[in-house]
């Protein structure tokens, strides 16, 4: 290995950073804390904020450079786990154990092991690349899964494996010229369609209304964020649908489907209060409780409803294919 030079995408000094070449391959990569001003406040049931302190990872490999990004809200145990600090802590693990991996020939069955958990399109690239470029991209891979702090078990890992995951999986598709998501097996069709807007929880209900029709240009897809008080969460969707009734008959745009995320907020016993109160406004349910597999049978055999959806739970293939109609 030798030292490199790296180059800077922001106007800060980054957290971390190393540069070295392996067999004539040049690696370099860099993380970096960069502040994002949102349009409107953004409230959830834990916290309100003007701005976000986000995590950015750089990454080059042989003259390639792409990029990986870890949206970091207040941090809030069993809701948010990580913050810059962590993504850090995770950055500094993850480099540690690719440089090692880099040292030794790959074993076959690990190679296999991991390619094994990665989409088809993925696997199938990197099973006919035999090149030393390959198997660089394969250790960065594998070091996200085997690194000390992904072994640990970290709450806070999965934020910074995500972000080394999809600037690792960019690279290739930069390698082969494809679009990232066909790598990933998303329908070509679909992968410029918007999915959600989130109009955020706030106090004052005009900024919900403002924000929610800032976000029907973009999508007709509306996440609206709720907490425990089922007073302003009826206020909330009340006031949403009849702004939605107002505009319908003028508005060719396709019809608002509506879902809700509570962020972890509600227990069980609320849980049957609010749903009483949203089922017949939305379709889906974002992260009602932190212990969603529970609370996902409880609430299907109580309400009928089968769109609940928990990005925490939403890696773990076991429970993917358990509950693929619940999302």
């Amino acid at each position: 290995m030798s030292n490199s030079n790296t180059t800077n995408p922001t106007n800060a000094e980054p957290l971390f950073s190393d540069n070295f070449t392996v067999n004539h391959i040049t690696i370099e990569y860099s993380l970096y804390s960069y502040r994002l001003s949102t349009k409107f406040p953004f409230g959830t049931a834990h916290s309100t904020t003007k701005h976000r302190n986000n995590a950015l990872f750089q990454l080059t490999i042989g003259g390639s450079t792409t990029y990986g990004e870890a949206g970091l809200p207040p941090k809030r145990k069993h809701v948010y786990c990580a913050d810059i600090q962590d993504c850090h802590l995770f950055v500094q693990s993850w480099s540690t154990t690719f440089k090692e991996l880099l040292l030794v020939p790959l074993a076959k069955v690990t190679v296999e092991k991991l390619l094994a958990t990665v989409a088809v399109p993925l696997r199938c690239a990197l099973q006919e690349d035999t090149t030393e470029w390959s198997r660089v991209v394969k250790c960065a891979l594998l070091a996200i899964q085997q690194c000390d702090i992904a072994k640990e078990g970290k709450s806070f890992a999965t934020a910074g494996q995500a972000m080394i995951e999809v600037a690792v999986i960019s690279a290739v598709a930069q390698r082969l010229n494809v679009p990232t998501y066909t790598l990933l097996g998303i329908n070509g069709a679909d992968s410029s369609r918007p999915t959600f807007y989130t109009a955020s929880l706030n106090d004052d209900i005009a900024i919900t209304l403002e924000s929610a029709s800032f976000g029907k240009e973009i999508t007709p897809h509306l996440k609206i964020k709720l907490n425990n008080n089922p007073e302003q969460t009826q206020n909330i969707l009340a006031t949403l649908h009849e702004s939605e009734n107002k505009n319908e008959k003028d508005d060719e745009r396709p019809a608002v489907k509506w879902c809700v995320d509570a962020n972890c907020a509600w227990t069980p016993t609320l849980a049957i209060e609010m749903l009483a109160i949203i089922q017949s406004h939305i379709n889906f349910i974002f992260q009602c409780l932190f212990h969603v597999i529970c609370f996902t049978i409880f609430i299907y055999h109580i309400f009928q409803i089968h769109n609940i959806f928990s990005g925490s739970q939403f890696r773990h293939a076991s429970w993917y294919h358990q509950c693929k109609h619940i999302y």
